[in-house]
């Protein structure tokens, strides 16, 4: 492909750093017929019209450089957590090409973007991730709340006058057709008022 070899070219001359890639989906809308196309379809993405055709575009982007290092077209009607398996593999086999070691990269995704069976495939294939985690289940939710107000406000994120996000490390086990792995984890409050929002999951090494 032409991008690819683009972007080979671009890693070499401008040394492009991989230690961050960011992995999300973006939807397309497109005007017109598409009969019998397997991408535009109805489907929901986030600032697109629900009545409207789409395809969704997968991507991976360096936080250096903002460049887009791999891709992938989807069917509109394509959840996105439905997308991160495929995209790790060929991450993954892409990483190794251009000679950099899966776990020298760190992939950050959104809350949709991770379940037992993903976190598991992370560590099978070596790579990193920080993921938002919803506390979608009771073991999630009794986490969450482990730690006061006052245990919260004692470790803000960001050292400042006014913080308005703390955070707590623990750990997450993910449980998945017999196999689990325990990542780290980070819950995170924010306010005011302190609220939880979200835990944070990365491999434990």
């Amino acid at each position: 492909m032409i991008w690819q070899e683009i972007v080979a070219i671009a890693l070499s001359k401008a040394q492009i750093d991989l230690s961050v890639l960011f992995y999300d989906l973006t939807g397309i809308v497109g005007h017109g017929r598409y009969e019998g196309s397997e991408l535009m379809d109805f489907g929901f993405a986030h600032n697109t019209p629900s009545n409207k055709r789409k395809l969704k575009l997968g991507a991976d982007v360096s936080a250096d450089g903002n460049i887009p290092v791999a891709y992938a077209p989807w069917s509109g009607r394509t959840a996105d957590q439905a997308t991160v398996m495929s995209n790790m593999e060929k991450l993954a086999r892409w990483l190794r090409h251009h000679g950099h070691a899966e776990q020298a990269s760190l992939i950050v995704g959104d809350r949709a973007m991770l379940n037992a069976e993903i976190a598991i495939a992370y560590d099978k294939h070596g790579l990193r991730h920080l993921t938002g985690l919803k506390a979608a289940t009771p073991e999630l939710k009794k986490m969450v709340g482990v730690w006061s107000d006052a245990q919260m406000e004692a470790c803000p994120v960001v050292e400042g006058p006014s913080p308005r996000y703390w955070g707590r490390g623990t750990s997450v086990t993910f449980e998945h057709e017999g196999e689990s792995v325990t990542h780290r984890a980070l819950v995170v409050t924010s306010g005011p008022p302190a609220r939880p929002v979200a835990s944070e999951s990365s491999r434990d090494d």
